[in-house]
C-alpha cells in the first residue's frame, strides 16, 4: 500500500509491484520523484528498487547489496542509502553505502560502523547528511552518528539515547532529528542535532520534547523542524501496532 500527505489527510495512491517491510527509513526523494529500496519478505532479503512519479511505481535498478532497514536520503537523480541488514541466514548489520544517479546504484566509501535498523537526514543531499543509531548486531543499540560530505565519512558526536528502529529527518549534514525507536522497548525519546562552526562545541545532540506515543519501526519525513512520525510498532504492547501519526 501507498499513501500520500497533504499536510492535513492520508490519502490511497498507487501500490507498489511487491509487498515489502523493512522500509520505514529506506526510501529517498519526493513525493513526486521518489526512490524505494530493498526491503524484506518472509521469503528473505530483497536488492531491488522501485521509483514513484506520484501515482504510479515502476521497477528500477537493483542495489549492489541486498539490505532492509537502511537509511535513505537524496534526491531521485542523486540518492544515497546506507547500512542495514544484509540477507539471510546471517543478517548481518551492513556498513555498505551506495549512490543512485537516477539509473544506476553506485557502491562508495562505507560508513565506519556497521548499523541495521538506522535513520538519518532523509531530506539531505546527497553530499551533505548524517546517519544515526541503529544496532552493529541484533538485539544491540548503538548512539554512534555519522556525516557524509559526498566522499567521505566522519565520526560526530553521539546520540544521548542509544536506539534502533528509530525514526529520523533531516535536512543536512548541519542538522538532524532522532525520534523514538527501540531500546527494550518502544521508546518516545527526541533529540536534535546541530553542527556549527561557530559554537564552541562544533557539533551536538540536545534533548527535544518526547512523542506522545512511544513506537519503533515507525515511518517518517521532513526535515528537521517540520517533521512527521507515522504508524510504529509497539515492543512490548498491545495493540501491536499503531496508524497514529504526530508532527513536530
Amino acid at each position: 500500500e501507498t499513501f500520500e500527505y497533504d499536510g492535513s489527510s492520508f490519502s490511497s495512491s498507487g501500490a507498489l509491484p511487491a509487498g515489502r517491510r523493512g522500509l520505514n527509513n529506506t526510501g529517498f526523494g519526493s513525493q513526486t520523484a521518489a526512490v524505494q529500496s530493498g526491503g524484506l519478505t518472509p521469503g528473505g532479503t530483497h536488492n531491488t528498487s522501485n521509483e514513484y512519479n506520484g501515482s504510479s511505481w515502476t521497477a528500477g535498478n537493483t542495489i549492489n547489496t541486498t539490505r532492509y532497514v537502511h537509511a535513505g536520503s537524496g534526491a531521485l537523480t542523486a540518492g544515497i542509502i546506507s547500512g542495514g541488514v544484509g540477507a539471510a541466514p546471517s543478517y548481518n548489520s551492513l556498513t555498505n553505502v551506495e549512490e543512485y544517479d537516477g539509473t544506476t546504484f553506485t557502491a562508495v566509501n562505507s560508513l565506519s560502523v556497521a548499523r541495521g535498523a538506522t535513520a538519518g537526514s532523509n531530506q539531505a543531499p546527497q553530499t551533505s547528511l548524517i546517519v544515526f543509531g541503529g544496532n552493529s548486531t541484533p538485539g544491540s543499540s548503538i548512539n554512534n552518528t555519522e556525516s557524509y560530505d559526498g566522499t567521505n565519512w566522519t565520526v560526530q558526536p553521539n546520540m544521548a539515547s542509544a536506539r534502533q528502529q528509530l525514526g529520523g529527518s533531516g535536512s543536512s549534514s548541519s542538522s538532524g532529528l532522532a525520534f523514538a525507536g527501540y531500546t527494550t522497548t518502544a521508546v518516545a525519546t527526541t533529540e536534535e542535532y546541530n553542527n556549527s562552526i561557530n559554537t564552541t562545541t562544533a557539533a551536538a545532540w540536545a534533548s527535544s520534547n518526547a512523542m506522545n506515543t512511544g513506537r519503533s519501526i515507525l515511518g517518517r519525513a521532513g526535515t528537521q523542524t517540520a517533521a512527521l512520525a507515522i504508524g510504529g510498532y509497539f515492543y512490548p504492547g498491545s495493540p501491536e501496532v499503531t496508524a497514529k501519526v504526530e508532527s513536530y
